[in-house]
Parts: structure tokens; sequence; C-alpha cells
């Protein structure tokens, strides 16, 4: 199989799996602010969402030059891609 029908594949899995995992997240920190790190042992799940996306990032550690580009590229989704919006 090649690497372009595996991701198309598993698009539908990952795109739902993150809403899945950030709901409950949410209310169990009961927090109004929105979910931005999910710690899972040796890998942190980095997010950011805006009207268009949200944007994951499995990275080994939290770095700040990371979690810049992260929201650059969620910005620049939302500033180039406002058909997206719900």
């Amino acid at each position: 199989m090649n690497g372009e029908a595996s991701i198309s594949a598993n698009d539908d899995i990952f795109s739902g799996a993150l809403p899945a995992i950030m709901a409950p997240l949410s209310e169990v920190t009961s927090s109004s602010e929105p979910l931005r790190m999910v710690d899972a042992g040796q890998t942190l799940i980095m997010i950011e969402k805006s009207k268009v996306c949200i944007g994951a990032l499995f990275v080994n550690r939290n770095l700040n030059l990371i979690r810049k580009a992260l929201r650059k590229t969620v910005e620049f989704m939302e500033a180039h891609y406002p058909d997206l919006e719900n």
C-alpha cells in the first residue's frame, strides 16, 4: 500500500479522534480555556484550535518554537480557507 492511500484511509478516523479525546478531557479539567496539551507518557499532544480546524502535533517535548509553528499553521488555514468554518 502506498503512503497516500494509507493516509487518506486513516483521515476520517484521526480527524474524529481529536474531538473525541478533547471533549472528555475538557470536562475533567472543567476549564473554560481550550485544551492545549495532552501528556501521553513519552509523547505530548500539542493542540491549537481555530474556527476552521484543529491542529495537533505529537512531540517529545514542549518547545515554544514548536507551539509557534503549530499556531501559525492553524492561523494560515483560518486565513486562507475560511470556507472550512462550520
